[in-house]
């Protein structure tokens, strides 16, 4: 069975929105989203890469560096994390976002 895709759109938007207000954790989250990027749906795909990038920037930016990084276990086999840098919240440092150019396809 399928969904449609106004309805594949409700659901994750309606996750985003429970991630947002903290009752979902952020690496289940990413987890379900990295397996629907296989979805064909342009438009899910790009609001998925979108919040996506955002909660790893706002996970950043309160400290929790460490799960930052176990968002790159839950990526497919076939795509490997690289220079991802992080840098030190103490030192000031504002890391750059990550980017679709951060990961390759092996």
């Amino acid at each position: 069975m399928v969904l449609d895709s106004d309805l594949r759109m409700s659901l994750c938007r309606s996750l985003i929105m429970l991630r947002n207000k903290e009752l979902l954790t952020s690496i289940s989250i990413l987890e379900l989203f990295f397996k629907l990027f296989r979805c064909p749906d342009k438009k899910l795909r790009e609001m998925l890469f979108q919040h996506i990038i955002n909660d790893i920037k706002r996970t950043d930016a309160l400290g929790y560096v460490a799960a930052t990084l176990a968002c790159c276990a839950v990526l497919p086999p076939s795509i490997a994390c690289k220079g991802l840098d992080l840098g030190s919240q103490a030192d000031g440092y504002v890391p750059s976002a990550p980017t679709m150019s951060n990961c390759t396809q092996a």
